[in-house]
């Protein structure tokens, strides 16, 4: 097993952890799986006294930030915690959950494994460490997929948690989840919007991609084909700041001559490929008073965006769109890890 140093960036003091925590709550006695985290703290003796706030990351699917000191949420919540940035089960550092962990189990064997990396255990993991470090109350801050961890922590354990923050993570109460998707598809359009008219050759650049890939099959080295669905799905990063300029300069460097004939640089696909095709499997739920929801895109509305999506995914589209979460079928139809 590798083995994690600690480390000083700028003021704030680094120090990997690994715990041990069961597989399955259920059967405690039975097998157990790693969890990393990592500490922040200001690098000074007084830090030590501080209360924690733990970390819970978006996704789902991510490792917890794997930035230093110039992540300015993290030097500003050391001004007041220590921080506890947690790999959830299944990703970073922690107990790895892929194709390669899960390719010598059945299809129902997956789906019993897998099950078990959901929220619920993610917050019986942090609730295990919570106690092996003798902390009595700390707060959480949870981030998008990590502020439902948040309402679930909140459920099955309030007595642990000072204080909750949640930052683009809060399930709807009265609302669908086709009237939610409805409402970030519409941000997504005014996103794509501000990027095209600061960046108006992207347009062209995106659909001169977007037609490539429709008249040349492109495989990655893991059998996955890559489509146009998913480079749209390269919008993700609008959700985030600053992302505007990375991803024109990505759009622009796309392409290479090779013996004369333009083709897509592999740099761009390493590129892209860390973007997750959101599927089902992996989906955030939506609790609401009509329906327990699991979807990457509004149930009710799946044909009409299948054929959106379709509309936007041709030669005869003249307004690409990239997209964030959004998928269609053919996402996940073209990725050989869900068909194992």
């Amino acid at each position: 097993m590798p083995t994690y140093a600690p480390f000083i960036d700028a003021d704030l003091c680094f120090n990997p952890m690994r715990f041990k925590v069961p597989l399955n709550y259920n059967a405690r006695d039975k097998d157990t799986i790693s969890v990393f985290a990592r500490e922040v703290r200001k690098n000074s003796p007084a830090s030590k006294n501080k209360p924690w706030l733990i970390y819970l990351q978006g996704g789902p699917g991510f490792p917890s930030p794997r930035s230093g000191s110039e992540l300015e949420w993290l030097s500003f919540a050391c001004e007041h915690y220590q921080v506890l940035l947690i790999d959830q089960r299944g990703t970073g550092n922690s107990h790895v959950l892929s194709v390669q962990t899960l390719a010598h189990l059945t299809p129902t064997q997956q789906s019993e494994y897998l099950s078990l990396f959901r929220a619920d255990n993610i917050v019986r993991d942090a609730e295990e460490i919570r106690k092996a470090m003798k902390i009595e109350k700390w707060a959480i801050l949870g981030q998008s997929f990590g502020g439902f961890c948040t309402l679930t922590y909140l459920s099955h354990f309030p007595n642990s948690l000072s204080r909750c923050y949640i930052t683009g993570g809060v399930a709807p109460i009265a609302s669908h989840a086709d009237d939610v998707y409805q409402a970030t598809f519409e941000r997504t359009k005014e996103k794509n919007f501000a990027f095209f008219q600061q960046f108006p050759k992207a347009q062209q650049l995106c659909q001169k991609i977007a037609n490539y890939l429709l008249d040349n099959p492109v495989v990655l080295p893991n059998g996955q084909r890559f489509t146009v669905e998913q480079f749209q799905q390269l919008g993700i990063h609008f959700g985030m700041a600053n992302q505007f300029l990375p991803i024109y300069y990505l759009l622009e460097n796309a392409f290479i001559e090779v013996n004369g004939k333009e083709v897509l640089r592999m740099s761009f696909f390493i590129k892209c490929s860390p973007i997750k095709c959101f599927t089902p499997t992996l989906s955030t739920p939506f609790c609401t008073n009509l329906s327990i929801v699991r979807t990457p895109h509004p149930i009710g509305a799946r044909t009409a965006l299948d054929s959106l999506l379709a509309s936007l995914t041709t030669k005869e589209t003249n307004h690409f769109i990239l997209l964030e979460k959004w998928s269609s079928r053919g996402c996940s139809t073209n990725t050989p890890a869900l068909h194992r």
